[in-house]
């Protein structure tokens, strides 16, 4: 579940992620993973990317900055933006890229 924010009437509705469109901004509570890439619009927090470009210290992240997709929020409930819909993020091109790896054939 993702909390999708609507900016008129400060009203939060949760929603499924896969239901994300482009230019929505959502939530991300702490402790929580960052569901598709995204921009910081509100708060600043560290993020734990680990998974993504093995940095064993929690990056800090401040307003305008881009997040990883299924990075973990470390700190403080923030507010992003969406970048990238949710089957087309880092994490899904990087598999797409491993599945075409592993089933490529060479040519003898």
């Amino acid at each position: 579940m993702t909390v999708l924010c609507n900016v008129d009437d400060h009203d939060d509705e949760k929603i499924n992620a896969n239901l994300l469109q482009y230019s929505n901004l959502f939530k991300v509570m702490s402790d929580f993973c960052i569901t598709t890439n995204s921009i910081i619009v509100l708060s600043i927090t560290e993020v734990d990317e680990s998974m993504m470009i093995n940095e064993f210290l929690p990056v800090k992240k401040l307003l305008s900055l881009f997040i990883i997709a299924d990075s973990l929020n470390s700190l403080d409930v923030i507010i992003v933006y969406l970048m990238h819909l949710f089957n087309d993020n880092t994490i899904s091109m990087i598999t797409i890229m491993i599945d075409k790896v592993k089933f490529f054939k060479l040519k003898t």
